[in-house]
């Protein structure tokens, strides 16, 4: 079971996702609030498994709330779901730190894979969110950048599909130290800090596959 806890100021969206969800069987909606403020001490007092995060609204707003969240509890996943769409929106968000990005308009199964999907610990952007990312670097101006190796692109994009270091050690028939080597020269070259940053990279360089 899915403990979740619902972040959305508009009291009859809550009551909504709450049926919605409960129905399925899968989740258990263990508390509600109205902004981020309330948020975190939400979090801090039932330590759900995913917070489904609004951006806009009173007070502290949910960008502020996510960073705070997932630098205070690191294990608890932060899952957008909002009826933003703009890129900016969307790397922002992943920058402070979400685990996944789906819009209100998403139909309920999708919402339900997102759950599973950042609760297993890997992270879902939502097909529709994945083609405005895409569709803004396509766009956007194109700059030199760093070059991986053959192996550190197979680590970057195992990285990315929320594999561990064993897992990806025994997919790519290395030890697990050679797999932190190449993880950590990855990050050195392009300037990131942690696996959520090399993901969001890896996402917005097309190294891995978007859901389809």
């Amino acid at each position: 079971m899915i403990r979740v806890l619902l972040v959305d100021d508009h009291r009859i969206v809550r009551k909504g996702l709450r049926v919605l969800l409960e129905a399925s069987g899968e989740v258990s909606v263990v508390g509600e609030c109205a902004n981020g403020g309330d948020a975190l001490q939400k979090v801090h007092e039932l330590l759900p498994d995913v917070v489904l995060m609004d951006i806009s609204m009173p007070g502290m707003d949910g960008a502020t709330a996510t960073r705070q969240i997932t630098a205070r509890h690191p294990d608890v996943k932060v899952l957008v779901l909002t009826m933003h769409n703009e890129p900016q929106r969307i790397k922002e968000m992943m920058d402070v730190g979400a685990a996944g990005y789906v819009v209100k308009s998403a139909a309920p199964e999708e919402l339900l894979t997102a759950l599973r999907t950042v609760a297993g610990g890997q992270y879902y952007l939502q097909p529709e969110v994945a083609t405005t990312v895409v569709r803004e670097i396509i766009e956007a101006p194109r700059e030199a950048g760093p070059i991986l190796s053959a192996r550190e692109l197979d680590v970057v994009r195992l990285v990315a599909r929320g594999l561990s270091t064993t897992e990806i050690a025994r997919a790519l028939f290395i030890s697990e130290r050679t797999v932190q080597t190449h993880r950590y020269n990855a990050m050195k070259k392009l300037g990131l800090h942690n696996s959520r940053e090399l993901t969001l990279y890896a996402v917005r360089t097309g190294i891995v596959t978007l859901p389809e």
